[in-house]
């Protein structure tokens, strides 16, 4: 904008109308007054009577969870440039957390996992483990925020090629090591030459809040329940309010990871996206080869995969 109010204008117009942006302004405000009015931690004001002795043999065990990354967090799998062939692969889990492993069984039933890695015949795995920042912000409104945190992870991803067309596998990640696995996923490859089949169209899931992030998470839930033969899901952009925003990423695909973990999304960047740094690229893993030559990827990527019949 040409001045501060053309910039509030436009602000106000493009967003504060919005009753979701309303919600995640009130959401935030309230969050930052009750941190100034509540203390949830009394250690430095608890009289002397209060205090006791902890004592303890051997070491403590951590439950590990979804929620606080020890188990893989933000799953996303992907399409090769052929679906009945190819499957990729995209989770983060804490800084700690550096195992990329898979169990992978090719079987019509959940089989009986054995907390090592898997492969069926003729599949072969290919693995990137890499230490990587970032961030979100504190104070956080959708396009504008305050108080950027970084949060050093680990971004684990899997290329498996050399999958049987029109099988059924089951498979599970993690940190074979730890014992940090996933939930069971059920990945379910085309024949490649079927004349049908059933995919979601979904696009504008960006929210604030977590609580926002949710309704995208029961929407998905309901649209499978709906058509449970839905193969994939086709996500045509702002996934997210702000493509730079760690945790909005994280609550999104968090919230839809019951479904996300036994069919591929296949990402289309949106403005939203744009307005972060290569956003698809962070939270996806899209296969190099599928359009064959080196591109721009800060804003979006350029892709393609076949699915049977029919080219995307």
């Amino acid at each position: 904008g040409s001045s501060v109010d053309e910039v509030i204008d436009y602000l106000l117009d493009e967003y504060i109308y919005i009753d979701s942006m309303v919600d995640g302004i009130g959401d935030v405000l309230y969050r930052m007054i009750s941190g100034c009015v509540i203390d949830d931690d009394l250690a430095d004001h608890a009289p002397s009577d209060n205090n006791v002795t902890y004592v303890y043999n051997g070491p403590i065990e951590i439950a590990p969870t979804q929620e606080e990354m020890q188990l893989p967090s933000l799953i996303s799998g992907t399409f090769g440039a052929d679906a009945s062939t190819t499957y990729n692969l995209n989770w983060y889990t804490k800084y700690y957390v550096d195992g990329t492993d898979l169990e992978l069984y090719q079987t019509d039933k959940e089989p009986n996992f054995t907390g090592k890695n898997n492969l069926p015949k003729g599949v072969q795995a290919k693995k990137f483990t890499t230490q990587e920042v970032r961030s979100f912000n504190g104070v956080d409104v959708g396009v504008i925020g305050l108080m950027s945190v970084d949060r050093e992870v680990y971004r684990h991803r899997i290329e498996l090629t050399g999958l049987t067309p029109g099988t059924t596998y089951y498979y599970r990640i993690g940190d074979a090591a730890r014992g940090y696995w996933s939930e069971t996923g059920k990945l379910i490859t085309p024949s490649g030459n079927d004349d049908s089949f059933t995919f979601l169209h979904m696009s504008d899931t960006q929210s604030i809040t977590q609580e926002q992030y949710g309704v995208w998470g029961k929407l998905l839930q309901d649209a499978v329940e709906i058509y449970p033969e839905t193969a994939f899901v086709a996500h045509t952009g702002d996934f997210v309010d702000h493509g730079d925003g760690f945790m909005q990423w994280k609550w999104g695909l968090d919230s839809a990871s019951d479904h996300l973990i036994n069919m591929a999304i296949m990402p289309t960047a949106g403005n939203h996206e744009a307005y972060g740094t290569n956003a698809l690229d962070n939270y996806f893993h899209l296969s190099e080869d599928s359009i064959g030559i080196p591109q721009f990827t800060e804003t979006g990527t350029y892709y393609s995969y076949d699915y049977n019949n029919v080219h995307f």
